[in-house]
Protein backbone atom coordinates (compact mmCIF):
# COMPACT_ATOMS: atom_id res chain seq x y z
CA UNK A 1 0.00 0.00 0.00
CA UNK A 2 1.06 3.30 -1.03
CA UNK A 3 0.15 6.80 0.13
CA UNK A 4 0.59 10.30 -1.75
CA UNK A 5 -0.23 13.69 0.26
CA UNK A 6 0.62 17.41 -1.16
CA UNK A 7 0.34 19.13 2.58
CA UNK A 8 0.68 17.96 5.72
CA UNK A 9 -3.29 18.06 5.99
CA UNK A 10 -4.79 14.44 7.01
CA UNK A 11 -8.00 14.23 4.74
CA UNK A 12 -5.95 15.08 1.55
CA UNK A 13 -4.17 11.78 1.51
CA UNK A 14 -4.98 9.45 -1.31
CA UNK A 15 -3.68 5.70 -0.67
CA UNK A 16 -2.63 3.61 -3.57
CA UNK A 17 -0.90 -0.13 -4.19
CA UNK A 18 2.30 -0.59 -5.01
CA UNK A 19 2.92 -3.72 -7.03
CA UNK A 20 6.55 -4.95 -7.11
CA UNK A 21 8.20 -6.92 -9.73
CA UNK A 22 11.57 -8.43 -9.23
CA UNK A 23 14.04 -7.72 -11.81
CA UNK A 24 16.14 -10.50 -11.17
CA UNK A 25 13.11 -13.13 -11.87
CA UNK A 26 11.88 -11.13 -14.55
CA UNK A 27 15.07 -11.25 -15.97
CA UNK A 28 15.78 -15.14 -15.32
CA UNK A 29 12.37 -16.19 -16.99
CA UNK A 30 12.56 -13.87 -19.66
CA UNK A 31 9.86 -11.82 -18.40
CA UNK A 32 11.04 -7.98 -19.98
CA UNK A 33 8.64 -7.97 -22.79
CA UNK A 34 5.84 -9.29 -21.08
CA UNK A 35 6.26 -6.47 -18.46
CA UNK A 36 6.77 -4.10 -20.44
CA UNK A 37 3.65 -5.18 -22.63
CA UNK A 38 1.66 -5.02 -19.64
CA UNK A 39 2.57 -1.46 -18.76
CA UNK A 40 1.71 -0.22 -22.23
CA UNK A 41 -1.71 -1.94 -22.14
CA UNK A 42 -2.58 -0.03 -19.18
CA UNK A 43 -1.42 2.90 -20.10
CA UNK A 44 -3.75 3.03 -22.67
CA UNK A 45 -6.88 1.67 -21.10
CA UNK A 46 -9.25 4.11 -19.05
CA UNK A 47 -12.68 2.97 -18.08
CA UNK A 48 -14.41 2.45 -15.42
CA UNK A 49 -14.67 -1.30 -14.53
CA UNK A 50 -10.60 -1.63 -15.74
CA UNK A 51 -7.78 -0.48 -12.59
CA UNK A 52 -6.54 2.66 -13.19
CA UNK A 53 -2.45 2.87 -13.43
CA UNK A 54 -0.81 5.92 -12.09
CA UNK A 55 2.66 4.98 -13.31
CA UNK A 56 5.71 3.14 -13.31
CA UNK A 57 9.30 3.52 -12.41
CA UNK A 58 12.29 0.83 -11.48
CA UNK A 59 15.25 0.88 -8.74
CA UNK A 60 17.62 -1.01 -8.70
CA UNK A 61 16.09 -4.20 -7.53
CA UNK A 62 11.84 -3.99 -8.32
CA UNK A 63 9.86 -2.41 -11.16
CA UNK A 64 7.06 -0.44 -9.70
CA UNK A 65 3.49 0.08 -10.53
CA UNK A 66 1.71 2.24 -9.13
CA UNK A 67 -2.50 1.34 -9.24
CA UNK A 68 -5.55 2.00 -7.99
CA UNK A 69 -6.03 0.73 -4.69
CA UNK A 70 -9.47 -1.68 -4.96
CA UNK A 71 -10.68 -2.30 -1.01
CA UNK A 72 -13.38 -4.80 -1.67
CA UNK A 73 -10.88 -7.55 -2.02
CA UNK A 74 -11.54 -10.25 -4.77
CA UNK A 75 -14.42 -11.22 -6.52
CA UNK A 76 -13.56 -14.84 -6.17
CA UNK A 77 -13.49 -14.43 -2.63
CA UNK A 78 -16.99 -13.52 -2.37
CA UNK A 79 -18.14 -16.19 -4.43
CA UNK A 80 -16.66 -18.67 -2.18
CA UNK A 81 -18.09 -17.18 0.59
CA UNK A 82 -21.56 -17.33 -0.93
CA UNK A 83 -21.11 -20.62 -3.31
CA UNK A 84 -22.64 -19.34 -6.35
CA UNK A 85 -24.28 -15.57 -7.42
CA UNK A 86 -28.46 -15.42 -8.02
CA UNK A 87 -28.66 -14.80 -11.77
CA UNK A 88 -28.99 -10.79 -10.75
CA UNK A 89 -25.50 -10.72 -9.29
CA UNK A 90 -23.95 -12.35 -12.03
CA UNK A 91 -25.99 -10.47 -14.77
CA UNK A 92 -24.45 -7.30 -12.79
CA UNK A 93 -20.26 -8.78 -12.56
CA UNK A 94 -20.77 -10.31 -16.38
CA UNK A 95 -22.20 -6.95 -17.50
CA UNK A 96 -18.75 -5.01 -15.87
CA UNK A 97 -17.31 -7.26 -17.72
CA UNK A 98 -18.31 -7.48 -20.78
CA UNK A 99 -18.29 -3.19 -20.81
CA UNK A 100 -14.55 -2.80 -20.09
CA UNK A 101 -14.15 -5.83 -22.88
CA UNK A 102 -15.88 -3.29 -25.32
CA UNK A 103 -12.73 -0.78 -24.30
CA UNK A 104 -10.02 -3.28 -24.36
CA UNK A 105 -11.18 -4.85 -27.77
CA UNK A 106 -11.63 -1.48 -30.10
CA UNK A 107 -8.42 -1.05 -28.82
CA UNK A 108 -7.22 -3.62 -30.61
CA UNK A 109 -6.15 -6.15 -27.28
CA UNK A 110 -7.30 -9.85 -26.05
CA UNK A 111 -6.80 -9.16 -22.30
CA UNK A 112 -7.19 -13.46 -22.00
CA UNK A 113 -7.21 -14.03 -18.01
CA UNK A 114 -10.57 -13.93 -17.33
CA UNK A 115 -11.29 -15.40 -13.65
CA UNK A 116 -12.92 -14.46 -10.21
CA UNK A 117 -9.60 -13.95 -9.08
CA UNK A 118 -8.80 -10.96 -11.75
CA UNK A 119 -12.02 -8.95 -10.59
CA UNK A 120 -11.32 -6.95 -7.46
CA UNK A 121 -14.25 -4.92 -5.90
CA UNK A 122 -13.52 -1.11 -5.10
CA UNK A 123 -14.87 0.25 -1.90
CA UNK A 124 -18.54 0.84 -3.40
CA UNK A 125 -18.54 -2.95 -4.61
CA UNK A 126 -17.93 -2.12 -8.80
CA UNK A 127 -15.96 -4.80 -9.73
CA UNK A 128 -12.44 -3.73 -12.06
CA UNK A 129 -10.34 -6.07 -14.11
CA UNK A 130 -6.70 -6.33 -12.67
CA UNK A 131 -3.84 -8.35 -14.23
CA UNK A 132 -2.92 -7.69 -17.70
CA UNK A 133 0.17 -9.44 -17.60
CA UNK A 134 -1.28 -11.56 -20.86
CA UNK A 135 -3.11 -8.77 -22.57
CA UNK A 136 -1.64 -8.51 -26.11
CA UNK A 137 -2.13 -6.10 -28.88
CA UNK A 138 -3.38 -8.13 -32.02
CA UNK A 139 -0.75 -8.15 -34.96
CA UNK A 140 -2.41 -9.15 -38.36
CA UNK A 141 -5.68 -10.33 -36.32
CA UNK A 142 -4.75 -13.38 -34.40
CA UNK A 143 -1.69 -14.74 -32.11
CA UNK A 144 -0.82 -18.11 -31.24
CA UNK A 145 0.80 -17.65 -27.50
CA UNK A 146 -0.28 -20.48 -25.52
CA UNK A 147 -1.80 -19.00 -22.41
CA UNK A 148 -4.54 -18.55 -19.50
CA UNK A 149 -5.90 -20.24 -16.97
CA UNK A 150 -6.60 -23.89 -17.98
CA UNK A 151 -10.05 -23.96 -16.77
CA UNK A 152 -10.82 -20.84 -18.89
CA UNK A 153 -9.22 -21.68 -22.15
CA UNK A 154 -10.95 -21.52 -25.23
CA UNK A 155 -10.53 -25.08 -27.61
CA UNK A 156 -8.18 -22.37 -30.13
CA UNK A 157 -6.11 -21.82 -27.56
CA UNK A 158 -5.79 -25.63 -26.48
CA UNK A 159 -5.29 -26.57 -30.43
CA UNK A 160 -2.95 -23.95 -31.17
CA UNK A 161 -5.20 -22.40 -34.11
CA UNK A 162 -5.00 -18.90 -33.32
CA UNK A 163 -7.06 -16.72 -31.26
CA UNK A 164 -8.35 -13.57 -31.23
CA UNK A 165 -11.03 -11.82 -28.98
CA UNK A 166 -13.14 -14.46 -29.38
CA UNK A 167 -10.73 -16.09 -26.79
CA UNK A 168 -12.20 -13.63 -24.21
CA UNK A 169 -16.07 -14.16 -24.87
CA UNK A 170 -15.08 -18.08 -24.19
CA UNK A 171 -13.97 -16.69 -20.68
CA UNK A 172 -17.49 -14.64 -20.11
CA UNK A 173 -19.32 -17.91 -20.59
CA UNK A 174 -17.03 -20.05 -18.33
CA UNK A 175 -17.23 -17.25 -15.74
CA UNK A 176 -21.01 -16.74 -15.63
CA UNK A 177 -21.29 -20.78 -15.42
CA UNK A 178 -18.97 -20.61 -12.49
CA UNK A 179 -20.91 -17.90 -10.81
CA UNK A 180 -23.89 -19.49 -10.81
CA UNK A 181 -22.40 -23.15 -9.45
CA UNK A 182 -19.57 -22.05 -7.73
CA UNK A 183 -17.00 -23.87 -9.78
CA UNK A 184 -16.33 -23.94 -13.46
CA UNK A 185 -17.96 -26.33 -16.32
CA UNK A 186 -14.69 -28.13 -17.40
CA UNK A 187 -12.65 -28.25 -14.28
CA UNK A 188 -10.59 -31.58 -13.06
CA UNK A 189 -7.60 -32.16 -10.67
CA UNK A 190 -5.16 -32.64 -13.58
CA UNK A 191 -5.13 -29.75 -16.53
CA UNK A 192 -4.58 -32.80 -19.26
CA UNK A 193 -8.41 -33.33 -18.02
CA UNK A 194 -9.53 -30.05 -18.47
CA UNK A 195 -8.05 -29.67 -22.05
CA UNK A 196 -9.89 -32.87 -23.20
CA UNK A 197 -13.63 -32.12 -20.98
CA UNK A 198 -13.17 -28.46 -22.84
CA UNK A 199 -12.45 -29.90 -26.17
CA UNK A 200 -15.41 -32.33 -25.86
CA UNK A 201 -17.75 -30.03 -25.44
CA UNK A 202 -19.87 -31.40 -23.16
CA UNK A 203 -21.19 -28.76 -21.13
CA UNK A 204 -23.79 -30.03 -18.39
CA UNK A 205 -26.00 -27.02 -17.86
CA UNK A 206 -27.53 -27.66 -14.24
CA UNK A 207 -32.23 -27.49 -14.09
CA UNK A 208 -32.32 -24.42 -11.95
CA UNK A 209 -30.64 -22.26 -14.89
CA UNK A 210 -33.08 -19.93 -16.89
CA UNK A 211 -33.75 -20.72 -20.02
CA UNK A 212 -32.18 -17.09 -21.16
CA UNK A 213 -29.00 -18.14 -19.26
CA UNK A 214 -29.02 -21.82 -20.48
CA UNK A 215 -29.00 -19.80 -23.95
CA UNK A 216 -26.46 -17.24 -23.44
CA UNK A 217 -23.75 -19.64 -22.21
CA UNK A 218 -24.45 -22.36 -24.93
CA UNK A 219 -23.85 -19.32 -27.37
CA UNK A 220 -20.26 -18.21 -25.50
CA UNK A 221 -19.19 -21.78 -25.49
CA UNK A 222 -19.13 -22.42 -28.94
CA UNK A 223 -16.10 -24.28 -29.75
CA UNK A 224 -15.58 -22.87 -33.30
CA UNK A 225 -14.43 -19.22 -32.70
CA UNK A 226 -15.70 -18.09 -36.28
CA UNK A 227 -19.48 -18.14 -35.26
CA UNK A 228 -19.49 -17.67 -31.26
CA UNK A 229 -21.23 -14.79 -29.83
CA UNK A 230 -19.54 -11.68 -29.59
CA UNK A 231 -16.76 -12.43 -32.45
CA UNK A 232 -20.03 -12.59 -34.90
CA UNK A 233 -21.78 -9.71 -36.28
CA UNK A 234 -22.40 -6.66 -33.96
CA UNK A 235 -19.47 -7.67 -31.17
CA UNK A 236 -19.81 -7.23 -27.45
CA UNK A 237 -22.84 -5.12 -28.53
CA UNK A 238 -24.53 -8.56 -29.76
CA UNK A 239 -23.94 -9.64 -26.40
CA UNK A 240 -25.29 -7.42 -24.42
CA UNK A 241 -28.97 -7.09 -26.59
CA UNK A 242 -29.05 -10.89 -25.41
CA UNK A 243 -32.56 -11.70 -23.33
CA UNK A 244 -30.74 -12.71 -19.57
CA UNK A 245 -29.07 -9.35 -19.93
CA UNK A 246 -32.68 -7.46 -20.79
CA UNK A 247 -33.19 -6.60 -17.52
CA UNK A 248 -29.72 -4.52 -17.17
CA UNK A 249 -29.13 -1.31 -18.32
CA UNK A 250 -25.49 -0.72 -19.70
CA UNK A 251 -25.44 2.84 -19.59
CA UNK A 252 -26.63 3.29 -16.13
CA UNK A 253 -24.43 0.36 -15.38
CA UNK A 254 -21.58 2.45 -16.93
CA UNK A 255 -22.18 5.44 -15.15
CA UNK A 256 -22.61 3.40 -11.92
CA UNK A 257 -26.49 4.12 -11.21
CA UNK A 258 -26.76 0.44 -10.22
CA UNK A 259 -26.15 -0.02 -6.73
CA UNK A 260 -23.83 -3.44 -6.75
CA UNK A 261 -25.43 -6.20 -4.78
CA UNK A 262 -22.77 -6.38 -2.46
CA UNK A 263 -21.35 -3.09 -0.90
CA UNK A 264 -18.02 -3.82 1.09
CA UNK A 265 -18.56 -2.76 4.84
CA UNK A 266 -15.27 -0.91 5.20
CA UNK A 267 -14.40 1.36 8.41
CA UNK A 268 -12.46 4.06 6.85
CA UNK A 269 -9.83 4.40 3.65
CA UNK A 270 -7.10 1.93 5.58
CA UNK A 271 -9.21 -0.94 6.18
CA UNK A 272 -8.02 -4.02 4.28
CA UNK A 273 -10.03 -6.55 6.19
CA UNK A 274 -11.44 -8.20 2.26
CA UNK A 275 -7.71 -8.99 1.23
CA UNK A 276 -5.93 -12.24 2.24
CA UNK A 277 -3.49 -12.48 4.70
CA UNK A 278 -0.70 -13.97 2.45
CA UNK A 279 1.45 -15.21 4.95
CA UNK A 280 -1.20 -18.08 4.92
CA UNK A 281 -0.52 -18.89 1.31
CA UNK A 282 1.78 -21.76 0.58
CA UNK A 283 5.26 -20.06 0.59
CA UNK A 284 6.06 -22.68 -2.24
CA UNK A 285 4.22 -22.34 -4.70
CA UNK A 286 5.84 -20.75 -7.52
CA UNK A 287 5.17 -17.59 -9.03
CA UNK A 288 6.95 -15.75 -11.63
CA UNK A 289 6.33 -12.52 -10.44
CA UNK A 290 7.38 -11.66 -7.24
CA UNK A 291 4.49 -9.17 -5.49
CA UNK A 292 4.66 -7.52 -2.30
CA UNK A 293 2.60 -4.90 -0.21
CA UNK A 294 4.54 -2.05 1.25
CA UNK A 295 3.51 0.79 3.53
CA UNK A 296 5.76 3.54 2.55
CA UNK A 297 5.01 7.95 1.08
CA UNK A 298 4.77 8.42 -2.26
CA UNK A 299 4.76 12.13 -2.75
CA UNK A 300 4.04 13.99 -5.56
Amino acid sequence: MAKSKATNVEENINIYVLKCQDLELIEKNNMKEHIKREQEVLQELNHPFIIKFYGAVNDTKYKYFLLELLQGGELFRLLMEKHSFPESWSRFYAGAVLSAFAEIHSKNFVYRDLKPENLVLDSKGYPKIVDFGLAKRLEGGKTWTLCGTPDYMPPEIILNEGHDSAADYWSVGILLYEFSTGSPPFTSEYPMDVYKNILSGNVVMPAFFSHELRDLIKKLLNPRQATRIGRTYGGTKSIMEQDWFAELNFEDLLEKKIEPPFVPELTDENDMKYFYDYSEIDAQKEVSVKLSWFNLQFIH
